[in-house]
C-alpha cells in the first residue's frame, strides 16, 4: 500500500472508530475522535478547550501543545511515547520522512497558502502593519492534515474559523518560523515543481519577509514604494467589500495621511 493509501486508511479508521453522539457527557467525551455529519457544527466545548490552549501555549513547551491538541480531538493515541519508545499506534507513517515530506507537499500545494495580510494599527508605523503567515483550512473530518503538520513544521497552532461549522485553520506567523521552517520545506519539496507564476509569488513572499526583518518597514518611502506594492501583487482575493484596504491606492493614501498626522503631534509635543 502506497503513503497515500496508508493516510487515507489511518482516517478511515480513525473515523469509523467513532460514530457521532449528541454528548452526554461532554467532559468526557470531548477526548472521542472527532467525526461530524453533513450540517453538524463542532461542539463550543471543543471550541473553548482549543481557544483555552492556544492561549496557555506561549507559557508551554510546544511538546505540551501538541499532546494538548492532540487530546481535544481525540489524537492522543498518535502521541510518541517516550517510555515505550514506540508510537503507540502503529501508523506505519513517519512524519518526518523523506516520503512523507514529499506527499505531504502535494498537500499544501492543494491546501495550504502563503499570505501577507494588511491591517490598520495605531502601533505600527505609518498606521500599517504586513503580517506574513502560512496557513492550512480543513474541515474537522480531515483534522489529520493539521495535526501532521504540528509534527512536521515543530511550530504552529490550531485555530477555530470563526462563523463555520467546523472549519479548523493551522497557521504559522512568527517570523522566525517561517524563515527556519515553512521556507526550506517549500524551496525543497515544492518550488522546484511549481509554475513560474508560483515561484514568484514565494520570491516575493521571502522578499516581504527579508524587509520586515531589515526593519524597512519603519522607512516611509521604502515602505510606501516597496513594500505595499508587493503585499499587492500577493493578493489573491481583490474587490471584495469587506476588505481592510480596496486596493494599492487607498493603502498608501492611509499611509501618508497616517505618516503626516503622527509628524504633526511630534511637532506639537516637541
Amino acid at each position: 500500500m502506497d503513503l497515500v493509501g496508508k493516510t487515507q486508511l489511518i482516517i478511515g479508521q480513525s473515523a469509523g472508530n467513532f460514530s457521532k453522539k449528541k454528548m452526554k457527557n461532554e467532559k468526557n467525551d470531548i477526548y472521542t475522535q472527532i467525526l461530524l455529519l453533513p450540517g453538524d457544527t463542532l461542539s463550543p466545548l471543543v471550541i473553548e478547550k482549543l481557544k483555552q490552549a492556544n492561549h496557555t501555549k506561549k507559557k508551554k513547551p510546544f511538546s505540551w501543545y501538541k499532546s494538548e491538541i492532540a487530546k481535544i480531538f481525540g489524537y492522543s493515541s498518535y502521541i510518541y511515547n517516550k517510555e515505550k519508545t514506540e508510537n503507540v499506534k502503529k501508523s506505519n507513517i513517519n512524519f518526518k520522512s523523506l516520503k512523507y515530506k514529499t506527499f505531504y507537499a502535494g498537500f499544501v500545494v492543494g491546501e495550504g497558502s502563503i499570505n501577507v495580510s494588511i491591517k490598520k494599527s495605531r502601533s505600527a508605523f505609518f498606521g500599517i502593519l504586513l503580517d506574513p503567515e502560512f496557513s492550512i483550512t480543513q474541515h474537522v473530518n480531515t483534522f489529520f492534515f493539521l495535526f501532521a503538520a504540528l509534527y512536521l513544521f515543530e511550530t504552529g497552532s490550531i485555530h477555530y474559523k470563526p462563523g463555520s461549522r467546523a472549519t479548523l485553520v493551522y497557521r504559522i506567523d512568527n517570523r522566525k518560523s517561517l524563515y527556519q521552517k515553512v521556507i526550506p520545506f517549500w524551496e525543497t519539496y515544492i518550488l522546484p515543481y511549481q509554475s513560474s507564476k508560483a515561484q514568484q509569488r514565494m520570491i516575493l513572499f521571502k522578499r516581504i519577509l527579508f524587509f520586515l526583518e531589515q526593519k524597512k518597514h519603519k522607512d516611509r518611502h521604502f515602505f510606501i514604494n516597496k513594500m505595499l506594492p508587493i503585499w499587492d501583487k500577493l493578493r489573491k482575493q481583490k474587490g471584495q467589500t469587506n476588505q481592510t484596504f480596496p486596493d494599492l491606492e487607498t493603502a498608501i493614501h492611509f499611509a501618508v495621511l497616517s505618516s503626516s498626522f503622527a509628524e504633526e503631534n511630534k511637532a506639537k509635543k516637541s
